[in-house]
């Protein structure tokens, strides 16, 4: 089932795959557009709730964990530090200015400073983001 926010903005997609794609943009500036636009349109038509996080703090250490529900789209804070993305629970596609793809349980990566993620939830899924303070 494709969400109805994808739906009304077609600019960002789920491919056949069930990846996000960002709709004959190919260029990073373009694919940042789209999200902001994807997000301009959320805030507008009150899809833009905040979920749930989970704060965990260690010498020199934040970690941030959230519980994503099945079908939700979901965007990112764009970071000034790189950071560590985790997929500890689920089924995510996420699309950036720099690529695509779907994650599993397991999965995890390394975000440079500067990205901002759109994510869509194929199954419940934690996703867990680790930062130097």
């Amino acid at each position: 089932m494709i969400p109805d926010i994808i739906q009304k903005l077609p600019t960002i997609q789920l491919n056949s795959s069930g990846d996000l794609v960002c709709n004959g943009a190919v260029d990073p500036s373009e694919i940042r557009t789209a999200i902001c636009a994807l997000q301009k349109h959320m805030e507008e038509t009150g899809d833009d709730r905040e979920l749930p996080l989970e704060h965990l703090f260690a010498q020199g250490m934040y970690t941030r964990k959230m519980f994503i529900p099945k079908g939700t789209v979901i965007i990112g804070k764009i970071h000034k530090k790189e950071c560590v993305n985790i997929v500890a629970k689920g089924d995510i596609s996420i699309l950036t200015e720099t690529g695509s793809g779907r994650f599993k349980e397991g999965f995890s990566v390394v975000s440079p400073p500067g990205l901002q993620k759109v994510g869509y939830a194929h199954e419940d899924t934690i996703f867990i983001n680790v930062f130097l303070t």
